[in-house]
């Protein structure tokens, strides 16, 4: 049984956190609600960066994850150590080890620009728990991701001799507690729904984190711009993951 999502609101929380990433929706960082260090320096989630390794060595050492919490590690050490900015990690053998998936098909496949068509993947429960939420259930059968590598001038055109940006995208659904064991708490705390979608209510939130979105920010060597950010439903459910790295 594949993942059950509704389209619009699948559509409706990429766009958020491409709005967020880009800082495009009318709210920057500084206006966020902080909880704590950024993500470089959270002491909550596990240190994964060594300054020591090479990007091919970073890259070797990306393992195949069998579980939800193996691939939020995967994004983690990833961002942490660049990878996003490393052309070789949009190979397809890179991927399909990252994901953990037989295939992956390109809509675009460019030197200058990498553009992925969906690309399936599926998880065990991480949890251990029974789980009754059919939407946390579908999370551990199937879920979709995308990534893109850009090589961009100043004016957002495709040049060798520009600066590559690295992105990805996640509809998924899955409990905040495992993103938090990852990742850790040190995040901040973003409201972007209401500059999005003005005229649209929103499900009232039974969750402090609901309708909002999680920002971890990474200090890294080679990006200007390092984030993972994480759209939250209306009950805390997790609904979606963006990653977003810009060379300096």
């Amino acid at each position: 049984m594949g993942i059950r999502m509704n389209p619009e609101r699948t559509l409706q929380v990429l766009l958020v956190l491409g709005c967020v990433l880009h800082a495009s929706c009318g709210l920057s960082l500084a206006q966020a609600s902080p909880r704590g260090q950024s993500a470089g320096s959270n002491s909550n989630a596990a240190a994964s960066r060594n300054d020591n390794l090479t990007p091919q060595e970073a890259l070797a050492m990306i393992k195949k994850p069998a579980t939800i919490t193996d691939f939020l590690q995967n994004v983690k050490f990833a961002v942490e150590h660049d990878l996003f900015l490393q052309k070789d990690f949009y190979s397809d053998e890179n991927l399909e080890r990252f994901f953990n998936t037989p295939h992956i098909t390109w809509m675009k496949n460019e030197p200058l620009l990498k553009m992925s068509n969906t690309i399936p993947f599926a998880f065990s429960n991480p949890t251990g728990k029974n789980i009754d939420n059919p939407r946390h259930r579908s999370m551990y059968e199937h879920s979709g991701a995308g990534v893109t590598m850009e090589v961009l001038d100043p004016n957002r055109k495709l040049n060798a001799s520009g600066k590559m940006e690295g992105t990805m995208g996640i509809s998924a659904m899955l409990p905040l507690e495992v993103v938090e064991n990852v990742f850790g708490t040190d995040m901040e705390v973003i409201d972007p729904y209401a500059k999005l979608y003005p005229q649209r209510p929103l499900t009232p939130p039974t969750h402090e984190y609901g309708n909002k979105a999680l920002v971890y920010t990474f200090n890294t060597p080679l990006a200007k711009k390092a984030q993972a950010s994480f759209g939250i439903d209306y009950d805390g459910t997790v609904s979606g993951l963006g990653v977003r790295e810009e060379e300096k």
